[in-house]
């Protein structure tokens, strides 16, 4: 592989991106090839630039195409279902989205790199809030990269790269969820 970039973990399936200008996206159980969805392009199912992904808990596989300013949901097959985003910098929008996580009542969380904040949808796309601005103060982001959470602590994690810093936020938890 060229330059693997941001995997992700569900089921004993490990989910793995290349960092090459409109890279396929592979599926491998180690250490037997699986399958692979999705080519290069802007339509549905199609990419430029997959960046990360984000494996939910009902199995639905989110990806962060980079190159279309997006985020990608498939099955676990990796049939195509929706995408969210367009480029721009209002709410919803997005500037090279480098990271994606999903927490346990499927809330998908994007790192916003070009404009430097998270941004938080529901499970069907909808815009629910962001966080952070640009700058190096405590919930301020300079090239925000990875995200990944831990659900049992109700703790986000974030790679803030142009600070040279990981932030580490607690989500509100809703009752019975």
């Amino acid at each position: 592989m060229n330059r693997p970039s941001p995997v992700s973990l569900s089921a004993g399936v490990l989910f793995v991106t290349l960092f090459t200008f409109a890279a396929p996206l592979w599926a491998l159980d180690p250490p037997v090839y699986e399958s692979s969805f999705g080519q290069s392009g802007n339509g549905n199912g199609q990419f430029t630039i997959p960046f990360a992904i984000s494996v939910a808990p009902n199995g639905d596989v989110y990806v962060a195409d980079l190159g279309n300013d997006r985020i990608q949901v498939f099955d676990a097959n990796g049939v195509f279902k929706l995408k969210f985003g367009t480029s721009g910098a209002g709410d919803g929008q997005m500037s090279t989205p480098n990271g994606v996580a999903v927490d346990l009542s499927g809330n998908v969380y994007v790192a916003d790199t070009g404009n430097n904040r998270i941004q938080k949808f529901d499970k069907d796309g909808n815009f629910l809030a962001k966080i952070g601005t640009k700058g190096n103060g405590i919930g301020q982001f300079s090239n925000l990269h990875g995200l990944a959470f831990d659900n049992d602590a109700g703790l986000l994690y974030v790679a803030d790269t142009g600070n040279h810093r990981v932030q580490v936020f607690r989500l509100a938890r809703v009752p019975g969820q």
